[in-house]
């Protein structure tokens, strides 16, 4: 794919050999059974195996208890519900959160319901049997919680990253879908997103509401809270995606950046909790007017991490009147043209534009020219750069293979700014993944990723199901670029 590109240096020990992901194994079904747990508690720890795949993704394990207090624990993936039964058969339906803890009594029986990917089902269930006066005593504890400001781990809160383990699954490719499993690594590598989606309580009995949200969940389950180095199928995530948009459908590449900015649109609209509808706000309205009618009707957690804000100033060469927009952004679409820094890029982006056939409302509907100029506003968790590295002229794809040097810590947006903007907000990011494109057009040619990865505090390359640890970021073949804020 053409000569060798410049490459950018992110550690100096050696590369390390790539960890490759194997097809997916296939779990037989096992026959329903009761296990006493008094028979075979020991060191007061139960690990009890899955006895059940039930059909329509549904999973059971049905225990027989003592009574005393346990506290249940998932694995891979997370049950979502849990449903107790007394000896008289009155059931009771629990949230299962990752530390549960319930009360059961002789004849009581237990049945876990979560979500079976591929009918791959965790091994265990662990079980583990309290301390009845520890637990007493820890709900007695009164003592405040005192809240201070966590350390981050390039946006990964340090606390969340000790929970984590693996991040070095790789996703199977479905035919031509690199440009999908590349956008995948990318979100599921931004700290402040999986964070939130991991930490999400859905509404009881309302998963079908939350389909491809529970979806992302369960991939990043199983990146995040599992060793394993099978790489995943993200089937249902994509057959999701193609419900909502045909496009996506059969084994066509798409473009990466259209992918990307289509799949966080369709998450947000499925957890927007907004009831209205934005309204229409006089011309002399500020930025935070704008962004608080752009609020009305956009609530989600997505909107809250990846949107940010521009001011649009355009000026008219006539009478020289100025009007102005503050909208909403999910990510950065910056020239290339001759910039060799991403600064330059983002100059290029603030710079002023001489526009034509502008009907400027002072003069009346009159055609004349225009200066136009794009500053930021309010500054996302994560920030998504798209680099503009293709352009068409008479139906011909040109990509332009600039060699871009990047800002990995402490990339500051200060100089882009608008005077609208807080003063007291936070400009500064480090960059957490890289999609990259090899080829001549975004629909043709291969998308890899580079992602940064909290639990090796190393830089690791995503291509479909292959992983391996990298030390470079290749300049030439950087298409979209993730950084969270610091």
């Amino acid at each position: 794919m053409g000569g060798v590109s410049s490459i950018v240096s992110l550690a100096e020990e050696e590369q390390q050999q790539p960890v490759k992901s194997v097809p997916p194994l296939q779990h037989e079904e096992e026959e329903e059974e009761e296990v006493a747990v008094e028979d075979i508690l020991e060191d007061n720890e139960f690990n009890g195996k899955v006895v059940e795949i039930a059909p329509g993704l549904e999973l059971k394990a049905k225990l027989n208890f003592v009574w005393d207090t346990y506290t249940v624990e998932s694995i891979d993936p997370i049950f979502d519900t849990l449903t107790l039964s007394d000896k008289n058969g009155k059931k009771s339906e629990l949230k299962l959160e990752q530390d549960a803890q319930i009360t059961c009594v002789q004849g009581s029986s237990l049945s876990f319901r979560g979500i079976v990917y591929n009918n791959q089902a965790p091994k265990s269930i662990t079980i583990k049997k309290r301390n009845r006066e520890e637990l007493v005593h820890s709900k007695s504890k009164t003592s405040p919680v005192v809240e201070k400001e966590e350390a981050l781990i390039r946006g990964w809160k340090a606390s969340f990253v000790c929970c984590l383990k693996g991040g070095a699954q790789g996703l199977a490719n479905l035919g031509n879908t690199c440009y999908m499993n590349s956008t995948l690594q990318a979100l599921q590598h931004c700290g402040p997103f999986v964070h939130s989606l991991l930490e999400l309580s859905f509404p009881k009995a309302k998963h079908s509401q939350y389909r491809l949200t529970t979806a992302m969940y369960m991939m990043m389950q199983r990146q995040w809270h599992s060793k394993s180095l099978v790489a995943f199928r993200p089937l249902l995530l994509k057959n999701l995606l193609v419900k909502i948009n045909g496009q996506f459908s059969g084994t066509l590449q798409h473009d990466a950046h259209e992918y990307l900015v289509f799949l966080l649109d369709a998450l947000h609209e499925e957890l927007n909790v907004a009831r209205k509808k934005p309204v229409q706000i006089p011309d002399n309205s500020n930025a935070q007017m704008w962004w608080d009618n752009y609020h009305l009707g956009n609530d989600s957690v997505v909107k809250d991490i990846f949107v940010g804000q521009i001011c649009s100033r355009v000026t008219c060469g006539s009478c020289n009147h100025t009007s102005t927009a503050y909208d909403p952004f999910w990510s950065l679409s910056v020239p290339v043209t001759t910039a060799t820094t991403l600064e330059q890029c983002m100059t290029s982006f603030c710079s002023k534009e001489r526009i034509s056939g502008y009907n400027c409302d002072a003069c009346k509907g009159v055609e004349t020219t225009a200066d136009k100029q794009i500053s930021i506003v309010r500054c996302p968790q994560v920030l998504i750069v798209h680099l503009k590295r293709f352009s068409a002229n008479m139906g011909t794809v040109t990509k332009l293979g600039n060699e871009i040097k990047l800002v990995t810590e402490n990339f500051n947006l200060t100089p882009y700014m608008s005077d609208a903007a807080s003063t007291q907000e936070s400009c500064s990011y480090s960059l957490v993944a890289v999609i990259n494109h090899e080829g001549a057009s975004a629909k043709h040619g291969h998308y890899t990723a580079d992602c940064y990865v909290p639990t090796t505090e190393a830089w690791h390359n995503y291509d479909d199901s292959t992983v391996s640890r990298t030390q470079y970021l290749q300049e030439s073949c950087i298409y979209i670029l993730f950084y969270v804020k610091i």
